[in-house]
């Protein structure tokens, strides 16, 4: 999704915590990310940049405002829409207590906010991290949707 720093260290201490990364970057407008995967689930979130994540079937708009639940081996494809920062939380599904199966928002509250940065600023694995990781997935509750659904066209000439 940007460039970013990558201050993550991978796995950090707690029985039933899931490993997490949380990096963050420059988002650049017209940065756009092929179709692809990742092995583990994603939480993306921008502090200013607002985002484009589409799937095979969907389109979601990401805003400053909300994060989005990547499930681990969903395709989607990324494109920054206004330049900005982002920050991506990289969470291992072996110990993840989340078991949602396609992407769903997430309302980032000022614990949220506070509580990746926090993860963003500590990266060496200790206890205190561990806890503020558990409690960062315990948090994250799907929003109502209050977008309209408009299911993408299945002919790829119409997909533009």
């Amino acid at each position: 999704m940007a460039d970013h720093d990558d201050t993550g260290t991978g796995r950090w201490a707690g029985a039933g915590t899931p490993p997490l990364v949380a990096l963050q970057g420059e988002g650049r407008q017209g940065t756009v990310l092929e179709l692809h995967d990742h092995p583990q689930h994603l939480l993306g979130w921008s502090t200013t940049a607002t985002v484009s994540l589409r799937t095979d079937t969907r389109c979601w708009l990401v805003p400053p405002t909300h994060a989005l639940w990547v499930p681990a081996g969903t395709a989607h494809s990324v494109e920054v829409l206004r330049a900005g920062r982002v920050c991506v939380v990289v969470i291992d599904p072996a110990d993840c207590p989340i078991t949602w199966t396609e992407p769903t928002g997430v309302l980032v509250t000022p614990l949220v906010r506070e509580l990746i940065l926090h993860l963003d600023g500590h990266t060496d694995p200790d206890p205190v991290r561990a806890r503020a990781g558990r409690l960062l997935v315990d948090l994250l509750e799907p929003v109502p949707s209050t977008t309209f659904h408009v299911p993408l066209p299945e002919d790829p000439r119409a997909r533009g």
